[in-house]
C-alpha cells in the first residue's frame, strides 16, 4: 500500500516564507502578477543553434532563392509546390523540399533533388540522376601499347590508336601514372624511392621495375599530348584501310571514340562527377569517400611485379572508404527550364569506350 509523504495547499499567490535561526526575517522576493509565469516577460530567449548556425545568415535572401527555385521546379514538372508563407523560416524550406522530393520520385525514382549552395548560389534546387558503372576501377594498362610504338611495324594502326588514346588523356583527361596530381603517382614513386633501402631480391625487381616505369611512362605522356593527334584523327579514321579481326576492333575502337568526340568535343568526364552534391560532407569526412579520379587512370602494367604491389596499395586505401563519388548529370534550377536535361549518354558511352579500350591494350600481339 502506497504512503502519503506529507500533504500540502498550494496557494493561487506566492507567499512570504519565513526562515528559521537566530529570530530573523527576512523576506523573500515574489513574483510578480498574478501568475507566477508573468515574470518571464522581462526576459529575452535565443534559439540554440548548433554546427548550423550559418542557416540563420542572410536567411530571407536564401528563403526568396529556394522558393524562387522551387517554382521554376514546380512549373517543369507540373505541381503545386508548398507555399513560401504556409509555415516559417526554415521549416518552410523543410517541408516544401520534402513534398517536392516525393513528387519527383514518383514521376521517376531515379530522380534525386538536392540544395545547392556555392559562391554564386544559396539555396538552389538542382535534379540529378546517378550513373553506376559496372566495375569500381578502371585502369587502363599501357605497357603492350609501348612494346606497339617502340616497334613501329604498323604506323597506321599505331596513328589511329594515339589518337584515340590522346582523346582519352586530353579531352577525358584521365590522368597519367605519372602525372604528379595523378592518384597513382603517389605509389609508384614510393616504391621508386623507399624499397631502395630494403634489401632483398624480390625489392629491388620492384623498384627497378617503377624507375623504369615512371621514365617509359613519361614518354608516352609527352607523345600523346602532342596537339597533332586530335586535329588528325578524323583523317586517320578515314584513311585506315588495314584488314584483319585486330584492324576491324581498333578501327571500331576509334570510331566509338571519334563519335564520342564530335557529339561532346568540349566535355571531360571529371566534370562529371560532383561529390558536393552527391554527397556533402564536412572537410574532415571527405577522406572516407572514393575520389572520382581516384577511379580512373592510366597504369602500366596489372600483372607485373610493380603493378601488382601498386594495386596492392590501392586496394588497401580504397577498402578503408566507404562511399563511392559516382558521375552525375545536373539540372540546377537557377532559371525557368524549358524541358528536363538529365541524361546519362555521355557518362555511359565513355565507360563503355574505357572498357574496350582497356580490353584492346591488354593483347599481347596485334595480329592482322
Amino acid at each position: 500500500m502506497q504512503q502519503t509523504i506529507c500533504l500540502a495547499k498550494i496557494s493561487s499567490t506566492p507567499q512570504r516564507i519565513e526562515r528559521r535561526g537566530r529570530d530573523k526575517k527576512r523576506s523573500i522576493s515574489e513574483c510578480p502578477g498574478r501568475h507566477v509565469t508573468d515574470a518571464l516577460g522581462k526576459w529575452s530567449f535565443q534559439p540554440v543553434i548548433g554546427e548550423d548556425a550559418d542557416i540563420l545568415d542572410d536567411w530571407e535572401d536564401k528563403e526568396g532563392e529556394f522558393f524562387r527555385s522551387l517554382s521554376y521546379l514546380a512549373h517543369l514538372y507540373q505541381f503545386e509546390p508548398v507555399r513560401r508563407r504556409d509555415y516559417a523560416y526554415p521549416l518552410n524550406i523543410y517541408r516544401a523540399f520534402q513534398h517536392a522530393n516525393e513528387i519527383l520520385y514518383r514521376i521517376d525514382p531515379a530522380i534525386d533533388l538536392c540544395i545547392v549552395r556555392s559562391a554564386k548560389r544559396k539555396a538552389s534546387l538542382a535534379t540529378f540522376i546517378t550513373f553506376t558503372p559496372k566495375f569500381d576501377l578502371y585502369y587502363i594498362p599501357l605497357v603492350n601499347y609501348h612494346a606497339h610504338v617502340q616497334a613501329a611495324k604498323q604506323p597506321d594502326s599505331i596513328g589511329l590508336l594515339n589518337s584515340v588514346m590522346a582523346y582519352v588523356h586530353k579531352i577525358l583527361q584521365i590522368d597519367f601514372f605519372t602525372e604528379e596530381n595523378s592518384f597513382l603517382h603517389y605509389y609508384y614513386t614510393m616504391l621508386a624511392d623507399s624499397l631502395l633501402y630494403e634489401q632483398s631480391d624480390e625489392n629491388e625487381l620492384i623498384t627497378n621495375g617503377a624507375v623504369d616505369t615512371m621514365k617509359c611512362g613519361r614518354d608516352l605522356e609527352y607523345e600523346l599530348l602532342k596537339p597533332n593527334h586530335i586535329k588528325e584523327f578524323q583523317r586517320r579514321l578515314k584513311n585506315y584501310k588495314r584488314k584483319g579481326r585486330c584492324a576491324d576492333q581498333l578501327r571500331a575502337l576509334a570510331a566509338s571514340a571519334f563519335d564520342l568526340y564530335r557529339a561532346y568535343p568540349d566535355r571531360s568526364i571529371v566534370d562529371s562527377f560532383r561529390p558536393d552534391i552527391q554527397y556533402p560532407k564536412p572537410e574532415y569526412e571527405e577522406a572516407e569517400t572514393v575520389q572520382g579520379y581516384e577511379t580512373l587512370s592510366f597504369i602500366w602494367d596489372t600483372d607485373d611485379p610493380t603493378g601488382k604491389q601498386v594495386l596492392n596499395y590501392v586496394d588497401d586505401d580504397l577498402n578503408n572508404k566507404t562511399e563511392f563519388d559516382r558521375p552525375l548529370s545536373v539540372q540546377v534550377f537557377d532559371t525557368r527550364q524549358s524541358s528536363v536535361t538529365l541524361s546519362l549518354d555521355f557518362e555511359r558511352r565513355v565507360y563503355e569506350l574505357l572498357a574496350k579500350l582497356s580490353s584492346f591494350l591488354n593483347k599481347t600481339t596485334w595480329k592482322t
